[in-house]
């Protein structure tokens, strides 16, 4: 009977993603005498042993390490470059866990709206859309480095230099120093905005797309109007319009890669894949 108890935590442990802890049970429901007059292993123990082993798992898939419960369904998240941490934004505030002990490390208060995104700097550091506005956080120092203009929808160059950022269907995109925080440029949506939803408390469709290129000199902001461009930081001559007003899509994802630019633009009828090489 205790070997069949051992056996199901070690189940139920597994379930939650606790494969250490799984093994451990299994392992304690083994018998340790061999002799003729103790019974053998239990079909049970076998069982809660080759799962937690993964004998018989023949997928290539990402099996679960661990479990954190949230206070809430998470609007943003992200995990540290490092594989350390991670940040998640839900109704609380932005919850900050090692993702070795599960244990939460900070609690920060983020804007109040559904919209509001958190992001990794570097391994060490968050910038996340803030109640005070837009704010850059140090992890291992606990600290508070610099709070900026009020946003919510957050993109950061692959150099981790700059920081762009719109506040829910604000008509500008402020550009940021990462490191001093002061906004080096404003980008006029000319009356445009991103997609909201009517309440942005409750809930944040991911409709919007906001990017910047390896060195901060691009940045692609989609509009709720339908339209996609691509902002040329350095001079502003070069601005390249990927869709006009009217366009039909409503949703838009991508990115920067070194020198080319990917997206995904769709409505509820169909969907395109596009390229640009920005040279």
């Amino acid at each position: 009977e205790s070997w069949k108890k051992l056996s199901e935590y070690s189940r139920t442990a597994l379930q939650e993603g606790d494969s250490i802890t799984a093994l451990q049970d299994a392992l304690e429901a083994l018998p340790q005498d061999s002799s003729i007059l103790y019974p053998g292993y239990i079909a049970e123990t076998q069982k809660a042993l080759t799962d937690a082993l993964g004998i018989y798992d023949l997928s290539d898939g990402y099996r679960p390490q661990g479990t954190l419960e949230l206070p809430s369904a998470p609007f943003s998240m992200e995990i540290s470059p490092d594989g350390r941490t991670a940040a998640f934004v839900c109704a609380a505030g932005v919850q900050v866990y090692d993702l070795a002990s599960r244990s939460l490390l900070e609690e920060l208060p983020a804007a109040d709206s559904a919209l509001a995104e958190v992001a990794y700097l570097d391994a060490d550091t968050l910038i996340y859309a803030g109640q005070q506005g837009l704010t850059r956080y140090g992890i291992s120092e606990g600290k508070t480095v610099w709070t900026g203009q009020k946003a919510t929808a957050i993109g950061i160059s692959q150099d981790g230099k700059t920081v762009a950022s719109i506040y829910k269907d604000d008509t500008q995109v402020n550009i940021t120093d990462a490191e001093s925080g002061k906004v080096r440029a404003v980008i006029d949506l000319q009356g445009r905005h991103p997609s909201v939803t009517a309440n942005d408390v409750f809930a944040n469709p991911n409709d919007n797309l906001l990017a910047l290129n390896q060195d901060g000199t691009w940045a692609a902001v989609s509009m709720s109007d339908g339209s996609l461009e691509i902002f040329d930081l350095r001079n502003g001559d070069k601005d390249a319009v990927i869709y006009d007003s009217g366009s039909g899509y409503t949703h838009f994802e991508g990115g920067f890669y070194e020198h080319y630019f990917a997206c995904a633009a769709s409505n509820t009828d169909s969907s395109v894949f596009l390229v640009v090489d920005m040279n």
